[in-house]
């Protein structure tokens, strides 16, 4: 969860969540998914184990009206071997909208 803090109205304001993958297997990222008031870059998809990766995420508060959290949900194309479905992470923002 990353706290932006206080946003005015009409701000954009980004913010990069990085991340290690401290696996024994490459993370191979498929989707990420974000609300329509969020756009996003995501660094190299397949993430070796020991390597860094990161998506940044860019949050245009015109496309808002009230404080909240957004969530940005990332899909891979790992399968979890218990589930023996796709492994699903997800990472937040939440922020103050001010006028």
């Amino acid at each position: 969860m990353y706290d932006m803090g206080k946003v005015k109205k009409g701000e954009v304001k980004e913010y990069t969540f990085r991340f290690t993958n401290i696996g024994d297997v490459p993370l191979d990222i498929d989707l990420v998914s974000v609300c329509e008031c969020t756009s996003y870059e995501l660094g190299p998809s397949l993430v070796k184990p020991g390597e860094k990766g990161w998506i940044k995420v860019i949050f245009d508060s015109n496309k808002k009206d009230e404080s909240d959290t957004s969530d940005v949900d990332i899909y891979l194309k790992n399968i979890d071997p218990e589930l023996d479905a796709p492994i699903f992470e997800r990472a937040r923002f939440k922020y103050e909208l001010v006028q």
